[in-house]
């Protein structure tokens, strides 16, 4: 039997169930509290097992508030490469199916687990490299479902539905499809061993008989499902887009669920399933019962009752984590789940009754907006502090100024008050009032304690340290860079000598885009990161700031001169995401957006933000490109050089009332564990870069092979393609240099940003003078900073 790495910490990450609705006629503020022992009847617990909830965790008679589910991992990922699907055969055992590795089989109920050989397939390593393995499940009585993708000529698909039975035999079943259905997207089995296939094109279900190989179209849908499940005679079709369809195959019609309509509507529409992995999953348990699992936790709910219930707490468990997405997921005996996680991390949920309900302590963390990074590290910390529970505050949805504007008042009167957040995301918030005022804790001997797996990149500490103190670090930064021909980038030193550059590239590139400033606003903020502690330091400097509009609209006039129709309608998109912040510096400068264009032509520089290693990656596989061998990347430079762009700055309260906690969970958030999970930038925790960089390398990826591909297909009929690659050593050494040398921070206030932007807008439009904006900048800072 497989050796397991098993965890045996128990984590105490879950809750009581609690009724989200008033089912007994209280009103809909009361939470009801009742152990998973007690069976609810149309969503509403026994009197007798009510008990009101109080203040800090106590019930309404003054005592701790007991009973909430505990987690404990199991790690599969020595058996697991690619699971697809985790299923119970009628003889008990729990089977999960992997796409690479076949079938994994525990017959203990989930507590040690090994590898099964499948009858009627000699070898699953073979038949996978063989077979691309598009979808794979499992009926009640063993029988496997594999769906083939096959990919044809003319960018035509099809699939092969392979059907192996418990005694080996083996069969393929062809479906009736029409040219509008296209080929199978998915495959679910019923409890009584039916099995649905879900069409690609025209949203078609079909069903097929196993044994006798037949098939029957069953339903035509609206949007196809990306989960089906069955609970008696209703099939429930779980849609990214659409939320939960249930549908009753006994009376052929669809059930009407309001109260879990509206809560999917709420938490989960728009979460979209990819790659065998859910952000929302649904599962049957008792009779008429639905649970639904996601970030909020698992709820459980009777279709067509008045509730929806809490049963596992999304903020004190993993469903909370945003790093990890749910595979599959099972109700157990004695009230218990088992949850199969990405990365082949196993979980089993138990209730312990001997747990208080909530955490005995808190620690308030709060950020202006949401920040899945901080999710990350406080999914970590839940899990080894049991006993902390961790508020997060986000002080606003948008990033509207007036919105922005209240939120940071209502949190300085908090502060000034002793009621402010133990830990405080800095990022747009007025950090130089902070520091000057003292309501930040000095972390400079804090972080030269930090060793090992806890070492932190010197140069970024040594950004953010002032006079010997150090207020906050980010957790991930990205480097302005600048990359293209190796002769064009080798004339660039400067913003003046990058705007003579894009001048030469229009007169020799007609019709093409040269550097991607899209709109006046997006040019304005594109190289303020490599200018703006020049232009800021000691208040305005009026002659740098001129030079500075003077030289972005040379490179914004030069950008845009000539270029089409269909590349303006273009910009006039990317200037309405501007517009509407849905992009802020680290997206709309991104130089990974232009990677395509560059590789097929049609733009000849690329300048902005280095957003992570996969942009670095991708920059890299150019230079395998035929005719873009020469492709050279560096450091962008304007006035100020050596810049980086932090982002999640995270600071300790003066203040807090637990510092060592408050301490504690800033270690969380600087750690290799959590930083190691990032994508949006390179991590400040060094030991996190050997998890990053060399990510491929730990998939039995050699340097040099191919990790990924990319293609176009044009208007006109043209397209092209290629690979990308994993790095060699020598390029991962040259990142490493890159990303050693910066020592700026860029940190501009958001108001003064705004500012600039957009009386700078105004001069690359042509409404104002050059004079005439300098004197409305200055006016307007100044009396910012007055206020």
């Amino acid at each position: 039997m497989k050796k397991i790495k098993r965890l045996t910490a128990v984590f105490l990450t879950a809750s009581l169930m609690i009724s989200l609705a008033g089912g007994c006629g209280r009103g809909n503020d009361t939470e009801v509290i009742h152990s998973p022992e007690v069976e609810a009847q149309d969503g509403v617990s026994p009197d007798n097992a009510e008990h009101t909830k109080g203040e800090g965790g106590q019930n309404a008679e003054g005592n701790t508030a007991m009973g909430r589910y505990v987690e404990t991992d199991t790690d599969l990922s020595d058996l697991l490469e690619r699971p697809v699907s985790m299923a119970k055969r009628e003889d008990g055992a729990l089977v999960i199916l992997d796409a690479y590795r076949g079938k994994i089989v525990s017959r203990d109920n989930g507590m040690t687990w090994e590898q099964e050989k499948i009858a009627g397939i000699e070898n699953m390593e073979t038949f996978s490299e063989e077979h691309y393995i598009l979808d794979f499940k499992l009926s009640p009585d063993g029988t496997l479902a594999i769906l083939e993708y096959c990919s044809q000529d003319l960018g035509e698909s099809s699939t092969i539905l392979w059907l192996f039975a418990p005694d080996g035999g083996q069969q393929t079943v062809e479906l009736p499809l029409t040219q509008e259905e296209n080929y199978i997207r998915s495959i679910w089995f019923s409890p009584e061993g039916l099995l649905y296939a879900v069409t690609s094109g025209q949203q078609q279900i079909y069903e097929i008989q196993p044994k006798e190989g037949t098939s029957r179209k069953f339903l035509t849908v609206e949007r196809a499902p990306d989960l089906i499940q069955f609970q008696g005679d209703y099939m429930i079709m779980e849609n990214g887009e659409a939320g939960i369809v249930i549908y009753d195959k006994k009376t052929g019609s669809y059930v009407e669920d309001k109260v879990l309509k509206d809560f999917i509507s709420e938490y989960y529409v728009q979460d979209y399933y990819a790659s065998e992995i859910y952000t929302m999953f649904t599962f049957p348990g008792e009779e008429n019962i639905l649970y639904v699992a996601g970030e909020k936790g698992l709820h459980r709910h009777v279709i067509g009752g008045n509730a929806m219930e809490l049963v596992i707490d999304g903020n004190l468990s993993s469903f909370g984590n945003p790093s990890v997405s749910i595979v599959s997921m099972l109700p157990l005996e004695n009230n218990e789940f088992l949850a199969l996680f990405n990365r082949g991390k196993l979980t089993r949920f138990t209730y312990d009754p001997n747990v208080p309900t909530m955490p005995a302590s808190s620690l308030k963390v709060y950020s202006l907006t949401e920040q899945s990074e901080v999710r990350q590290a406080i999914a970590q910390f839940q899990t080894a502090n049991p006993d902390v529970f961790v508020e997060y505050e986000v002080g606003m949805e948008g990033m509207d100024a007036a919105t922005r504007e209240d939120a940071v008042k209502n949190l300085n009167t908090r502060i000034m008050a002793g009621q402010g957040p133990d830990v405080l995301i800095l990022d747009n918030l007025p950090i130089d009032s902070y520091v000057e005022k003292g309501m930040l804790l000095d972390l400079s001997s804090h972080v030269k304690g930090m060793t090992g797996d806890g070492k932190l990149l010197s140069n970024i500490v040594e950004g953010f340290t002032s006079d010997g103190k150090l207020y906050m670090l980010p957790m991930l930064f990205q480097v302005p860079v600048i990359s293209g021909k190796r002769e064009d980038i080798q004339k660039v030193s400067d913003l003046a000598s990058l705007a003579q550059l894009t001048e030469t590239l229009r007169k020799e590139n007609e019709g093409k885009e040269i550097i991607g400033c899209f709109s006046p606003e997006a040019a304005v903020a594109w190289f303020l990161p490599v200018c703006a502690p020049a232009l800021l330091e000691g208040g305005i400097n009026e002659e740098l700031l001129a030079d500075y509009l003077t030289q972005v609209k040379r490179i914004y006039d030069s950008n845009r001169e000539g270029l089409p129709q269909q590349i303006k309608g273009l910009y006039d998109y990317r200037r309405e995401l501007f517009r509407s912040v849905i992009y802020d510096a680290s997206n709309y400068s991104r130089i990974g957006l232009s990677f395509m264009e560059y590789i097929g032509g049609d733009n000849v520089l690329m300048a902005g933000m280095l957003q992570g290693y996969s942009d670095y990656q991708e920059n890299r596989s150019i230079t395998r490109v035929k005719g873009r061998e020469d492709t050279e990347i560096k450091l962008m430079k304007g006035y100020n050089s050596e810049m980086f762009y932090p982002l999640v700055m995270a600071g300790v309260s003066a203040t807090s009332s637990d510092t060592e906690q408050a301490l504690a969970f800033w270690d969380t958030l600087m750690s290799s564990q959590v930083q190691s999970l990032l994508y949006d930038g390179f991590p400040v925790n060094e030991e996190a870069w050997e998890t990053v960089f060399y990510r491929d390398w730990n998939r039995e990826v050699e340097p040099g092979d191919v990790v990924g591909s990319y293609g176009s297909l044009r208007e006109d009929g043209t397209s092209y393609s290629g690979n990308i690659y994993s790095l060699y050593e020598e390029e991962i050494q040259q990142l490493r240099e890159m990303l050693y040398s910066v020592r700026t921070p860029y940190l501009c206030d958001p108001t003064v940003k705004q500012v600039l932007v957009d009386a700078g807008a105004s001069y690359l439009n042509g409404l104002d003078s050059l004079d005439a904006v300098i004197k409305q900048i200055k006016s307007r800072i100044s009396l910012y900073m007055a206020e």
